[in-house]
Parts: C-alpha cells; structure tokens; sequence
C-alpha cells in the first residue's frame, strides 16, 4: 500500500474527531512506510494478532490498544496533551 494512497484515504471511522483520527491515520501511514520486518514478525514481536495488523494498516482496525502498540512500536507516537481539546 503507498503511503500517498494511506494518507489520503479516509480510515479509522469509528474515532468521530477528524483531527485525532488525522494524527492517527498520519502517524499509521509513517509506521507502514518505516516497517522493514513481516507482518507476521511484527504481529509476534508485538502480541497482536496477523488479523489486526492487517486491520491496522488498511484502517479499519477498532482495537485502539493494538493501534497505539503497532504506531510506538515504529517511533510513531505522539503527545496526547498537545491534542485539542
């Protein structure tokens, strides 16, 4: 998947405030683009199952714990108190 094609595409519509769900789809899409190892490797490494992480990188994974894991698994994470309220 391109990360130009990620980024631009409307995913994680179960989180309702675009900005969060931006932050989230930019920081995914980044992860995606830096993931040298298999999805299996990762889903191993990282407790989370070969199905959600399929999930998370086509956007439509709701386990938010597994969204977070997988994006600071990357260096992807960011500050929640720098987030508009």
């Amino acid at each position: 998947m391109s990360d130009n094609n990620f980024k631009n595409e409307t995913h994680f519509n179960w989180i309702t405030d675009n900005h969060f769900r931006n932050e989230i789809t930019l920081r995914v899409s980044n992860s995606i683009d830096s993931q040298a190892e298999t999805n299996k490797e990762v889903s191993e490494t990282l407790g989370i199952s070969l199905k959600k992480i399929w999930q998370i990188k086509n956007g439509t994974c709701t386990d938010f714990n597994a969204i977070l894991n997988y994006i600071n698994y990357f260096g992807q994470s960011f500050n929640f108190d720098k987030l508009p309220v």
